[in-house]
């Protein structure tokens, strides 16, 4: 595929020896199983299991960082003064972490797929909500559907469009918007611990690629990121592909730190964060 072709010529500019931050995903699988790397590295999160099942397939050594209760809250104070401002990324310490453990190193990550090819499971919802858009019957209803689901966007993505009708618009905008801030966060670290860091799917000719793709080919039915999986199928487990239970790189930060508040409340973490930086 031509996707293969692209991040293959994106991984020959990345200088020998290097390592992956394996998370247990496809993103980091299919770049793990096309550049084939020194070694990897994880966290022992969630997401564990599936990137021994990756680094075991693919043959790649694979170093586990170890989080816990005990170290976490010393991590934060740390990572934050790194960072320098606020931010709701529960994998600021997961990202500290690694980017400790690999100090000096090369290595490449996987950040950025999601955006671009529909990888989030809100991106289903919205997809859905769009076809409405599409029902010759409902044309009438359009600022009716426009007020019912602004403020869906607006809580699925944490950005709010003047209109809710086009997919690409709303990809667009997370790339350009909520991406940025956690690229920050790993280009900060990385430097703090002199790791340099390459992002293939960051990449202008993978960015061009990707805009240019028609939406069915990044989402079909209820399947995400579609592209992708399909020439992952060729390196991947298919269990590996296909798994439905992504969490992504993040630990229980609110039980962690004591916090009284849902698992996916951030307003307790925001209001220690801006504490710390006073």
């Amino acid at each position: 595929m031509v996707i293969e072709a692209i991040l293959k010529k994106e991984i020959k500019k990345v200088p020998r020896p290097f390592g992956i931050f394996l998370s247990g995903g496809i993103d980091s699988g299919l770049l793990a199983a096309l550049s084939k790397p020194d070694f990897a590295v994880t966290c022992d999160t969630g997401e564990l299991k599936y990137a021994q099942k990756i680094a075991k397939h693919l043959g790649i050594p694979l170093d586990v960082v170890t989080l816990s209760k005990i170290t976490y809250k010393g991590f934060l104070n740390d990572a934050i003064k790194i960072i320098g401002k606020p931010t709701t990324h529960f994998s600021l310490v997961p990202w500290y972490c690694l980017m400790g453990y690999c100090q000096g190193e090369t290595m490449i990550n996987g950040e950025g797929s999601d955006e671009l090819f529909g990888g989030y499971s809100r991106y289903l919802i919205m997809k859905h909500i769009f076809e409405l858009y599409k029902v010759p019957e409902l044309k009438s209803y359009h600022p009716t559907l426009d007020f019912l689901f602004s403020d869906l966007h607006t809580k699925l993505t944490g950005t709010r469009l003047p209109f809710f009708k086009d997919m690409d618009i709303v990809a667009m905008t997370e790339y350009l918007k909520t991406l940025p801030p956690l690229i920050r966060i790993e280009k900060k670290l990385a430097k703090h611990f002199n790791v340099k860091l390459y992002q293939p799917f960051m990449s202008e000719s993978v960015r061009k690629y990707a805009w240019d793709l028609p939406l069915r080919a990044k989402i079909r039915g209820f399947q995400t990121k579609v592209i992708l999986r399909h020439t992952a199928e060729k390196y991947l487990p298919y269990k590996v592909v296909y798994r439905k239970d992504k969490m992504g790189l993040a630990c229980p930060v609110n039980k962690w730190m004591g916090w009284k508040v849902g698992k996916y409340d951030k307003s307790e973490y925001l209001k220690y964060q801006n504490a710390r930086l006073k």
